[in-house]
C-alpha cells in the first residue's frame, strides 16, 4: 500500500491517524479541524460478545486453518477456493463463529 493523503485536506501525504477514528491527516491544523465534527470507529458500535471473540482467536491459531485462508487470499480464483474451504470441517465451523459473531 502506497502513502495515504490526508483525509482533511487531500493534498499532502498523511503522517498521523486520529486516535478515535483512525483517520488520516498530516497537520496539527489538519486535525483540528477533523476534530470539528465528532469521529469515532465505526465497529465500536457493533457489541461483541467476549466469548465469541476469543474463540475466533483460538480457531486461527489453528495451521490448517491458517492455511485454508492463505489459499483463498493468495488465489487468483478466491471464490473458488472459498468454495473448497467450506468442505473443511475446521474452516465452516469457523465461519459459523464469526457469523454468529456478525449476530447473522
Amino acid at each position: 500500500m502506497g502513502p495515504r493523503l490526508c483525509q482533511v485536506c487531500n493534498e499532502a501525504q498523511s503522517k498521523y491517524k486520529c486516535p478515535s477514528c483512525l483517520a488520516p491527516y498530516c497537520s496539527v491544523a489538519c486535525f483540528k479541524k477533523h476534530k470539528e465534527n465528532p469521529c469515532a470507529l465505526p465497529v465500536s458500535s457493533l457489541e461483541k460478545p467476549p466469548t465469541s471473540s476469543s474463540e475466533i482467536c483460538s480457531a486461527l491459531k489453528d495451521e490448517n486453518l491458517q492455511k485454508l485462508i492463505l489459499n483463498i487470499d493468495c488465489s487468483p480464483d478466491a471464490e473458488k477456493e472459498l468454495e473448497k474451504a467450506m468442505g473443511v470441517d475446521v474452516f465452516r465451523i469457523f465461519t459459523d463463529k464469526i457469523l454468529s459473531t456478525l449476530g447473522s
